[in-house]
């Protein structure tokens, strides 16, 4: 059975320039269509609300979560699109390898794993991060545990 598979184009008002809708991560992800759903993940912020534009003109769907939490704003997104294979890029990463990322994915879901890792020497702007939704609730899991702990102390 196939996972739904979703990437979360992470972003935030800061990575608005002029050749942004030329050169970004979301044409070359959006045109590979091994994914369900595309989205455009940012702070919510009032400066944010620029890029649902984006999100309009690429065609793909936009959400806005904690504006200081990243890992928490992707477990958001991951559970409200019903994500089972989670690919997290920047926008700006617009050189990405779409054959690598989905050997990546392919990789991910065979061996029922967690998370894949490239090597540290490799440079992440080419790949993504590559996960299954159940590393964001470990992550979501962890950290609330961390912050429950020392609230206690």
């Amino acid at each position: 059975m196939k996972r739904r598979r979703v990437c979360i184009v992470q972003m935030a008002p800061q990575d608005v320039k002029s050749d942004l809708k030329q050169y970004n991560s979301v044409i070359p992800l959006k045109s590979a269509g091994i994914f369900d759903d595309i989205v455009i993940a940012v702070p919510d912020v009032i400066q944010s609300d620029i890029i649902k534009e984006y999100a309009n003109y690429w065609q793909v769907s936009f959400f806005k979560g904690d504006n200081l939490n990243i890992a928490k704003r992707i477990f958001d997104c991951t559970v409200n699109f019903n994500a089972e294979t989670v690919v997290r890029v920047l926008a700006w990463w617009f050189f990405v390898d779409i054959s690598l990322i989905y050997r990546l994915i392919l990789f991910l879901e065979k061996n029922k794993l967690d998370y894949v890792l490239c090597p540290t020497d490799f440079d992440i702007r080419f790949a993504a991060d590559v996960t299954n939704k159940d590393f964001y609730f470990k992550v979501h899991d962890s950290v609330l545990k961390h912050q429950i702990s020392q609230s206690l102390q």
